[in-house]
């Protein structure tokens, strides 16, 4: 693999200044990609004009106004404009880590059999000071052979902003899934670990993951739509939890503390009899049964 395999997709949706922050982080990579495509999914902020102004070669700007708009389909439509091999993805508010290409770049010299990757991220401060930072070593993930921890470390830490994946792959699996609002990362996650797809952890800071008060790209205000969606999540990869009850607790803890966060406690108690169902000894859930 080499840098000229690679294309950048940003989706985005009015938020003109976090993505110039984030256009930039990936136009000053060493080695530089072959494309970058912002898919402008809805945006009516000057967003596309900002991008074009900037007259970079490789930087391609793909207008989405048809359709709902929703991360899915934006990253969809971004894959299907791409021409090189492999895709990676970055959120409009988040920063690829100097450093990030020539990392990926290199594991993946080393590791031919993997379709998908992922790495560490730094969690960033409005400030601009660093929060976290995730650390790891390179590891491979074979369905397969891997053992449970692998398995709940692919899923929990393989999100959207630093995942990447063969182009073909992700076409004949259909791209990510239009119907969902929250999780669609995970549920493309779940989906290559039942196929059988083998992925790499990169052991470098791939994204600057800045937090901020206002909305993720994947962010609906409404808890009922969300708990539809993960539902929907779990229903369709039920073949593949069931095999690894830790990864289904994970996703479900992540679930009711979302819930929880979005105030809708009964909805939350719901989701931790779910885990005790799956892990009666869950001494998480337990907790969680008893102070909420």
């Amino acid at each position: 693999m080499s840098p000229q395999d690679l294309t950048l997709v940003i989706p985005t949706h009015n938020r003109r200044s976090a993505l110039l922050h984030a256009v930039e982080s990936v136009l000053t990579q060493q080695p530089a990609v072959a494309e970058v495509i912002v898919v402008c999914d809805h945006c009516d902020d000057g967003s596309s004009e900002a991008l074009r102004a900037l007259y970079h070669p490789t930087l391609r700007v793909v207008e989405r106004q048809t359709g709902r708009p929703g991360a899915s389909a934006a990253r969809n439509a971004g894959v299907a404009a791409a021409t090189t091999p492999w895709v990676m993805f970055l959120d409009d508010d988040d920063g690829l880590h100097p450093g990030a290409v020539q990392a990926v770049i290199g594991v993946l010299e080393q590791t031919p059999d993997a379709d998908w990757f992922w790495g560490e991220r730094c969690w960033v401060a409005e400030a601009g000071e660093p929060i976290k930072v995730e650390r790891f070593d390179d590891c491979r993930i074979d369905p397969t052979q891997s053992s449970e921890p692998e398995h709940c470390s692919a899923a929990q830490a393989a999100t959207s902003a630093g995942f990447g994946i063969r182009r073909s792959v992700l076409l004949d699996m259909g791209g990510f899934d239009e119907s969902l609002h929250v999780s669609e990362d995970r549920d493309l996650v779940y989906r290559l670990l039942r196929g059988g797809h083998a992925g790499q952890r990169v052991g470098h800071c791939l994204v600057d993951h800045h937090v901020h008060r206002g909305k993720r790209l994947s962010d609906p205000d409404d808890t009922a739509l969300l708990n539809a969606c993960e539902q929907r999540v779990i229903d369709k990869n039920r073949d593949y939890l069931s095999q690894h009850p830790d990864v289904l607790a994970m996703h479900l803890h992540r679930v009711a503390s979302k819930q929880r966060h979005g105030g809708d406690m009964a909805a939350a108690r719901n989701t931790v009899r779910q885990i005790l169902e799956v892990k009666p000894l869950d001494w998480k859930a337990w907790r969680r049964r008893l102070t909420w």
